[in-house]
């Protein structure tokens, strides 16, 4: 497979699973699992991490090592209970496309303050959690991915800004060398907005180096006229169309949300016990309308509660007066159009092509007429010049020429 850099998380994300490689001879274990479900290597011996673990290990603390490598044969063992691996502060430059083969349960990956700079696109193909985040079917199980101090350089922001929230709310990507673009303004400004943690907590190291001065500025400072002088951000509006189906996303930065309640433009709330409404809550939270009108257009309050805390939601709607056209309509009119502008360059290679159409020739009478032969008439007679297409004429050097 190929290497990219932090477009890396677009190309992941959607990736199937493989099979897990055969499990290799055993290494010489460096240090041994405890019995409470955790392992820590010592820093003092070689970099080797432990392979003798305990299969109901839950948190495994590799942090604080000098390891570089995080290969396939990490762990020859299935770890099925592991939730939380710690591999923050190592010099972690290389990491195999298997090496989460056997940790599918993985929820809490901290692989900040390292030396990354390139991940493999199949990286967290064996994760389930990472790997349905673009499958709506299902719900990932990742709650906090920790990418900070490491030696990225760029980030696919289209594919950030398709993550739910509450996955956004666990991404840190803060203090590593990016590059400054509008693009990661709006993303954070956006992500700030919403109050999420993984920047609100770490504004201040949301830095990025401008592409002409070699100097690191803040990513919340990209509007100003001495950096990029980027357009200040605006939450983006839903638009739709007149008798579309709309649905609206409850995008809560919280997970498992209890209680979901939305409130119309005009106060009213859903789910309600009014029946035959084109509004109805969908089994995810989600806010749909059918045969939208005009009067659905303006602002929808979301209410979400959680055991953790509650959170409301606006999302703004904009209707467009006007249905949206098909492609068959718009087949229609390309193919119109077509036959105009040919049947228009038809008609003047006619004109064109049509004798005596200089007015110098016209005759005595300063008219464009002159003399033609009917079809089956031997006898000549003037004809004005637009009534002469599709005839025979008689040129002046006595050829006929058909024109049409």
């Amino acid at each position: 497979c190929c290497s990219v850099g932090l477009p890396w998380l677009a190309s992941s994300l959607g990736f199937l699973a493989g099979r897990c490689p055969r499990s290799p001879a055993p290494l010489p274990a460096a240090a041994g699992g405890d019995e409470r479900g955790s392992g820590r290597a010592e820093p003092a011996r070689s970099p080797v991490i432990p392979t003798k673990l305990p299969r109901f290990t839950a948190i495994l603390d590799l942090s604080h090592n000098n390891l570089t490598r995080l290969r396939a044969d990490w762990t020859p063992t299935r770890l099925p209970h592991l939730h939380s691996l710690l591999l923050n502060h190592n010099a972690l430059g290389f990491i195999s496309t298997e090496a989460f083969c056997h940790v599918p349960h993985l929820r809490y990956l901290d692989l900040s303050s390292n030396s990354i700079k390139v991940l493999e696109e199949l990286l967290f193909s064996q994760l389930q959690e990472l790997e349905l985040v673009k499958d709506r079917a299902k719900l990932p199980d990742l709650a906090l991915l920790d990418l900070s101090a490491n030696k990225i350089k760029g980030l696919p922001v289209a594919a950030l800004k398709g993550l739910p929230a509450w996955m956004k709310n666990g991404l840190y990507l803060h203090s590593n060398p990016l590059s400054c673009d509008c693009g990661l303004y709006e993303l954070f400004t956006h992500w700030h907005a919403r109050q999420l943690s993984s920047v609100v907590d770490f504004r201040e190291e949301l830095v990025c180096s401008l592409p002409l001065a070699k100097r690191s500025v803040s990513v919340f400072t990209l509007n100003s006229q001495d950096s990029l002088n980027c357009s200040e951000f605006k939450e983006h509006m839903l638009e739709t169309y007149l008798g579309d189906t709309l649905t609206i996303n409850c995008d809560t930065k919280v997970r498992g949300a209890t209680t979901r309640e939305w409130v119309t433009p005009n106060n009213r709330r859903f789910p309600e016990e009014t029946a035959n409404s084109t509004m109805t809550v969908l089994s995810n939270g989600s806010l749909q309308i059918r045969l939208v009108r005009v009067e659905d257009m303006g602002t929808y309050t979301c209410y979400t509660v959680s055991q953790a805390f509650n959170e409301t939601l606006y999302v703004d709607v904009m209707v467009h007066n006007f249905t949206q056209h098909g492609p068959h309509d718009t087949l229609n009119t390309a193919y119109t159009t077509l036959v105009g502008c040919i049947l228009s360059v038809i008609l003047v290679l006619i004109y064109l092509t049509t004798p005596n159409h200089n007015p110098e020739a016209a005759g005595r009478k300063g008219s464009l007429s002159h003399l033609s032969w009917g079809w089956g008439q031997g006898v000549a007679s003037e004809r004005p010049h637009a009534a002469m297409l599709g005839q025979s004429f008689l040129t002046a050097q006595g050829t006929s020429q058909v024109c049409f």
